[in-house]
């Protein structure tokens, strides 16, 4: 029994060799007594791919309405005008004083006097010869050495007797007796008269413009149709493309120690047909 229950590392590779080639997988690998190998699935490598695919433009059409707008504007209501006016003349009473000169005449014009004090000489100074009382004519007595006459009892002098003068009122001519001839007399002559102070005329008078206030709609803008081209942006497409596809490969693994006596380990996708049994048995 235990010379069976060993299977030898060849046979085992035989018949992994024929289960691998009964199923279609991948080829066995090639190993060397002692190493042990593991199938795994490797899984496919894919590319993505962007395309942008153009999408044609989006045309939009509108109506944009008419724009109205309600206005207060200032008319004329009456225009200016221009108004003439007749003004008649203008007079005026002025009084007008005129002078006229008589004829010039002579007058007889009288003495004219004036009074006034005159100092006149009543007598005029002169000698004259004045008995005296005095000795020798003279009062005293005579300077030493002097002869002294035996007076005779008369005696006289000769002295000077001043001007007198006395005042007395005289009338004085100033302006003889005489004609003269004057001016004539002025006469005032008051007339009136009527003169033209404005002559007749025509004066403008000016009316200002009246005004008033309508309301007026006024289209500030007329309605149109606008078409707007709206780019649009291009769609994407993502396309996955295979790169490497998925495929079954052998991996090397570790391999545990043989036990004697122990069966080997069943591996996925490994068949190992069941040891035959000894003859006689």
């Amino acid at each position: 029994m235990r010379l069976f229950g060993v299977v030898p590392v060849a046979l085992s590779a035989l018949l992994l060799a024929g289960a691998s080639d009964a199923a279609g997988g991948p080829p066995l690998p090639k190993g060397r007594a002692g190493e042990c190998f593991q199938q795994r699935r490797t899984h496919p490598v894919y590319r993505v791919e962007r395309q942008e695919i153009p999408q044609p433009p989006e045309v939009i059409t509108r109506v944009i309405p008419a724009v109205i707008e309600q206005r207060r504007e200032k008319v004329v209501d009456t225009p200016a005008h221009v108004v003439w006016v007749e003004v008649p003349a203008r007079y005026a009473t002025v009084a007008k004083v005129t002078e006229t000169v008589g004829p010039p005449r002579t007058i007889r014009t009288k003495a004219v006097y004036r009074t006034v004090r005159v100092r006149v000489l009543a007598r005029p100074a002169h000698l004259e010869w004045r008995r005296s009382t005095s000795a020798h004519g003279f009062d005293g007595e005579g300077a030493a050495g002097d002869e002294v006459a035996r007076p005779t009892g008369e005696v006289i002098c000769r002295i000077l007797v001043p001007a007198r003068y006395v005042q007395t009122v005289q009338r004085v001519l100033v302006t003889p007796e005489g004609t003269r001839q004057v001016p004539g007399v002025k006469h005032k002559v008051v007339c009136y008269e009527r003169v033209l102070v404005a002559p007749a005329h025509k004066v403008a008078h000016a009316t200002p413009a009246t005004y008033k206030t309508i309301c007026k709609t006024i289209v500030v803008t007329p309605s149109r149709t606008e078409t707007v081209t709206k780019p649009r942006p291009p769609k994407i497409r993502i396309t996955r493309v295979l790169v490497t596809p998925g495929r079954t490969v052998w991996s090397k693994i570790g391999c545990a120690p043989a036990r004697v006596g122990a069966q080997p380990a069943q591996r996925p996708g490994l068949t190992q047909p069941a040891p035959a049994a000894p003859k006689g048995a």
